[in-house]
């Protein structure tokens, strides 16, 4: 008897040392996979630097000889274009919540966003190119696309989207603001492709505001405020200069 009660007493320890161990494991394998996926999408993030490092400058060199801030005028007339795109897209997230409220459908999405860039162009930046004013439409397609994701759709979930992308138009005009008192073009170019750079920068004002987002929601959206700021500067630089070199 006392044999086997013995035995019991192993057979149990075993256990529980075993499922201690299997916890432990578990566990290291969650921390793992977390520092994977961070692991990965830093190198996703860094490979698109290097990438855009070799293939995307910004079209300075003629504008002027030595130094190539902008003015505080300039500046402003090129935020006011991301205030334009902010304004379309307000009214594409009034008239969602408008649809939503009267449990109506709106599918041809393509064509209400054009509709009120264009309206928004023509107030804010009536001589704003027509392909610049495409790639808008573009943008603001992909955030409506990444709202919609969001099934079953409801206002709360569109209010709670439209806070992220606020957000996002935030720090696209930080980045015009910051880029525009550099007085050299590698060091312009050197900003708007640090693309780490834009993604602690926003992901400091996402905590702020207590919003949680998938790695890859906010990969997009550094992409997306890269090539917002990058096309509002390509438009300022291909424009003649009327700038004084210093």
């Amino acid at each position: 008897m006392n044999i086997v009660r013995i035995y019991k007493h192993i057979s149990l320890f075993s256990l529980v040392t075993l499922s201690k161990r299997i916890f432990h494991n578990i566990g290291l394998i969650g921390i793992f996979t977390s520092k994977l996926t961070d692991y990965r999408y830093h190198n996703i993030l860094t490979t698109i630097e290097r990438n855009l490092a070799h293939a995307s400058n910004l079209r300075a060199g003629e504008k002027r000889c030595y130094d190539l801030s902008l003015t505080k005028d300039e500046t402003m007339k090129l935020l006011n274009i991301i205030y334009a795109e902010e304004l379309a897209f307000n009214d594409i997230i009034n008239t969602l919540n408008e649809l939503l409220n009267k449990k109506e459908r709106h599918d041809n999405f393509s064509s209400f966003i054009r509709e009120k860039v264009h309206k928004y162009a023509l107030c804010e930046i009536p001589n704003y190119p027509e392909p610049r004013i495409k790639n808008i439409e573009k943008r603001l397609r992909e955030l409506l696309k990444q709202m919609r994701l969001n099934i079953p759709l409801n206002q709360e979930k569109v209010i709670y989207m439209s806070e992220v992308f606020k957000i996002e138009f935030e720090q696209s005009k930080d980045l015009l603001w910051d880029i525009s008192k550099l007085k050299d073009e590698d060091a312009m170019n050197e900003m708007i492709n640090n693309l780490q750079y834009i993604r602690t920068s926003l992901d400091d004002k996402f905590t702020h505001n207590n919003i949680f987002l998938s790695e890859g929601m906010k990969i997009n959206a550094v992409l997306r405020i890269r090539s917002r700021v990058q096309d509002i500067l390509d438009y300022h630089f291909d424009k003649p200069s009327s700038a004084r070199n210093n």
